[in-house]
Order: structure tokens, then sequence, then C-alpha cells
């Protein structure tokens, strides 16, 4: 006799989902670390999605202590999904949903439950309203590390100034050439800074004679890429925790660098002027961007001659000048990257014959000294 087709369907429709709850069993069996882990991978919008794997999951995503929100998920399900025929109220309509929905998750969120990161993505960030609120709440909950992306459809973003007085120890802020991130001023210090990423940012203004001074007493990691300094004359690094520094930025002015436990250091000479307060005797790795047509030997001289602890030394651009520094005792790898001239064999030859430890030398894009 024949099974009847519908009980046949029925019962592979039962083992389907027995088969799917023993999966989501032991996934709900990791340990609950783990489980944090792998969901900090994921967009908060995703994340409460997972409420409707089991009972245990319902309420799971008020405890995850990383908080992910990216626009651009919600921006692609709204063109898939259009509910007004109008591009720009479906736009309007879309991003006040994504507000709405950051808002949900910060108010419903376990009060038990601590913060480790937050991380903001694009369009979310241009409502300066919500995002003062939501950093406020940042504050309260003493998140450690707050990561917040701006896109070009943000015009000009003022941050408050309780960002840099609460329990942030990792702040990263980026921005792009279509805006102006301005941060608030840093005359209240950041006591449990440790990292601070700044990316199309413009700075504060300094004191009344145009310094402007970073002195964060726990700060290890300072990064500035395409900022805008263009309103400071002397920008300070004064910094006794520092280990790694990257200054990129086009600039004018004059930087005062006293860290004495630097162990990196990444710069763009091109126009800035490079002064060492103190002796930097702990720095291994440097790596210094030169343009000799924007920068005179002198200046580019006492960027070098501050290096000579290093163990590993790139140098990108023309480097006719090695023939005037003393020797690097410690260095092991030299790096040379861009053209060069064939004037400089003779620099790069006494370079080397001061050098005694060199182990390893790497030339890129060095054809014309062939």
């Amino acid at each position: 006799m024949e099974e009847n087709p519908k009980k046949s369907s029925n019962k592979k429709r039962k083992k389907m989902m027995k088969k799917s709850d023993e999966e989501a069993d032991r996934l709900s069996a990791l340990p609950e670390p783990l489980l944090h882990n792998i969901l900090s991978f994921l967009d908060m919008k995703e994340v409460v999605q997972t409420s409707f794997i089991s009972k245990k999951w319902r309420y799971f995503w008020k405890s995850l202590p990383f908080l992910n929100f990216d626009y651009s998920l919600w921006n692609a399900s709204s063109k898939k999904k259009k509910q007004h025929p109008s591009p720009y109220v479906q736009k309007v309509f879309t991003k006040q949903k994504c507000l709405n929905f950051v808002d949900g998750v910060l108010l419903f969120r376990d009060n038990s439950s601590p913060i480790e990161k937050i991380h903001i993505t694009q369009s979310y960030a241009c409502d300066s309203l919500r995002l003062s609120k939501w950093l406020l709440f940042v504050a309260s909950r003493h998140v450690k590390e707050v990561q917040i992306d701006f896109d070009k459809s943000c015009k000009v973003v003022t941050l408050p100034d309780l960002l840099f007085t609460s329990h942030v120890e990792v702040l990263k802020l980026t921005g792009n050439h279509w805006i102006s991130v301005q941060l608030p001023g840093l005359s209240s210090p950041a006591k449990k800074l440790r990292s601070l990423i700044l990316v199309y940012v413009k700075l504060p203004n300094g004191n009344s004679n145009g310094e402007l001074d970073f002195n964060y007493p726990l700060l290890e990691n300072l990064v500035l890429i395409l900022c805008d300094l263009q309103h400071i004359k002397k920008l300070k690094v004064t910094t006794p925790q520092l280990k790694n520094l990257v200054v990129e930025c086009g600039y004018n002015g004059e930087i005062n660098i006293s860290a004495p436990k630097l162990l990196s250091v990444k710069l763009n000479a091109h126009q800035f002027k490079i002064h060492y307060v103190e002796k930097l005797s702990s720095l291994v790795s440097a790596t210094i961007d030169i343009t000799a047509f924007t920068l005179q030997s002198e200046s580019m001289l006492q960027v070098l001659e501050g290096l000579q602890t290093v163990t590993t030394l790139q140098i990108n651009g023309h480097y006719k000048e090695l023939l005037l520094l003393n020797p690097f005792s410690n260095l092991r790898c030299f790096k040379l990257m861009g053209m060069c001239r064939s004037s400089c064999i003779q620099a790069l030859g006494n370079f080397l014959k001061s050098s005694p430890s060199l182990e390893t030398l790497v030339l890129d894009e060095c054809s014309r000294l062939i």
C-alpha cells in the first residue's frame, strides 16, 4: 500500500524542523562569550533577527557587548522593497526607520550587561541630535571602544565634549573629503584613552598661540590621516605612554614630539617641520615619506637624525641627503621606495657602509639606479 503523499510531505517537514531545532540547540550550547564573539561580526539588524531561533535567543541581543549599526544594509534592503514611488521619500523613510531602530536597541538593552564596543556607520551619524544622544548613552554606560564612520551625505558634524571625558579607551573617527568632522576642545584630557585614530577630521583650535597639545596620559596609539591642521601653528604630541605615531597630513606648521616610549613612527614629511623634544631611545621602526621638491634638506635631516636608534627604516622618495647623515648603527632592515636618480648612488653606498648591522636591503621602484 502506497503512502499518502501529503503524509510523506508532513513527515519530511517535521524531520527538517527537528534537525533545525537540534542544530539551534548545538549552537545555543556554546559558551556565551563565544556566542558574543560570533555575533560581534554581524550588524545589529541581523543580530535581532536571531531572536527567532529559539526561546533562549529571543532576548539574547539585549546583552550583546558589541553593537554594530551599518546603514548600508538598510539602504540595500530598501532598494529591493520600495514602499514609496518617490526615491527621495523612500530615502527619508529608510533613514528614519534606521534611526528609530538604533534608538530602540539602546533603549531596550539589558542595563546590567556592559557594552565593550559600538560601531556606527554611514548616514546614521548624520543626524547631529541623535548622534549626541547616542554618545551621551555611550558615556553613561562606560563603553570602551567607539568607532564612527561618516559618509558623503553628511555635511558638518560637531562632536560633543563628553566624548573625551568618558571612559572611552579606543576612539576611531573616519570622515571623508566632502565633510568636516570637528572634534571638541582638548582642554579636558581623556584619562582612559589608549588609541585615537582620526581620518579626514578637523582638529580643534589650539591656544591663543595657535598650539594644540595631545597630552593624554595613557595614549599608546595616535593616528592622524588627511586631517585638517591648517589653522594650527604647532602640534604638540606630549604623550608619555605613546608607542605608535602616524601623521599623514598636508601641514605647513611644526610638530613637537615628546614620547620617550615611542616604538614606531610613520611621518609624511612633505611640508611640516619635526622637532624632537628628547631623544627617541626606544624607537624601533620608522617610515618617512619625503618629497625633495617640497622639503628643505635641513628640515629633512632633522627628521631623519632623530631616528638613528631604529632597526627598521623605510624612506619613500628621493634620498640624496643620506650622504649627510650620521651612521645608523642599529639598522638591520632598510627599504627605499619610489623613483630614485643615479645621483643617489654615492649617497646610498656611503649610507650602507655606515650601517654595520644591516642585514636586509629592499629597493622598490628604483629602476633608475640600474
